[in-house]
This record gives structure tokens, C-alpha cells and sequence, in this order.
């Protein structure tokens, strides 16, 4: 199967276009830390939608910020959506500021991911790049799917 990722960072989408040219699922950006959302979220989740594109929804975590805020910051901007495949909790060192201790990062994305799935009834999956799984995922989150 072949899935994007979209964002405000990605564009205007056709997604017809991109259904017929094979992707089988798309990602989009809600949120991000604890009081960003992303200006595209609304307008790519709905256009998804409308190409009939099964749609999942993804945070990009910050390092710096509670967990269980952040959780609920994500829930508040997706709330009354339907998604067709599990929300996805972005795990990234890129874009986070640095010296923070990895125990500190590992037990508040815990805290991000009990808040959500409490919420949701459904598990989180996570996003990631081989350095935050080397970090902060292997041996910590090995029962969570990973994307």
C-alpha cells in the first residue's frame, strides 16, 4: 500500500489526482505541540474525503510540552471527524529543541498516547524516522504499530 503524509508545507492537493495516481491512504496534519494547528487540516481532510481517500489524522509531538496537554489539544481539533485508519502520534527529533532528556520525551509520549487512546478507544500509531525510533520508540513503544 502506498500513503502520504500532508501538511500546510505540502501545497494545495489535488486529491483525485493523487488517488489515480495510486495512493492508497493519506495522513493529514492536525496539530502540532500543544496550540498549533495546521492551517491546511480543514481543507486537506475535506478534500480527501471528498476523492474518497481513506484518512488518517497526525500530531507532530514537541519535545518541550506536556504530553497530556498536547493530547488534548490533538483531540479537541479532530473531534467530530471520521477516520478510516488509526491516528498517528509523529515522533521526530528534527525540529525539537535539543537536551531534553530522552526518560522526560519517552514518559510524555506515553502520557500523549494514554490520554488519546482513552479518549478514542482505538490505538495510536506511530511516526517516525530511525533516529526518534532509536531514541525514544524501540524498547519503549514495541507494542505500537509504527509507520
Amino acid at each position: 500500500m502506498t500513503g502520504i503524509d500532508v501538511s500546510n508545507h505540502t501545497g494545495k492537493i489535488d486529491f483525485t489526482q493523487i488517488k489515480d495516481q495510486g495512493v492508497d491512504f493519506v495522513f493529514v496534519k492536525a496539530t502540532e505541540g500543544s496550540n498549533f494547528i495546521d492551517q491546511s487540516f480543514e481543507r486537506n481532510y475535506s478534500n480527501a474525503r471528498r476523492a474518497e481517500i481513506p484518512i488518517g489524522a497526525y500530531h507532530f509531538f514537541r519535545f518541550n510540552k506536556s504530553g497530556k496537554d498536547q493530547a488534548k489539544h490533538f483531540l479537541k481539533h479532530i473531534k467530530g471527524k471520521k477516520f478510516d485508519i488509526p491516528l498517528v502520534l509523529d515522533v521526530e527529533e528534527w525540529g525539537n529543541p535539543g537536551g531534553i532528556k530522552r526518560e522526560t520525551v519517552v514518559a510524555e509520549l506515553q502520557h500523549f498516547i494514554d490520554e488519546v487512546e482513552k479518549v478514542v478507544k482505538e490505538d495510536v500509531m506511530i511516526y517516525t524516522n530511525e533516529s526518534g525510533y532509536r531514541t525514544y520508540i524501540n524498547g519503549n513503544f514495541d507494542t505500537k504499530r509504527l509507520f
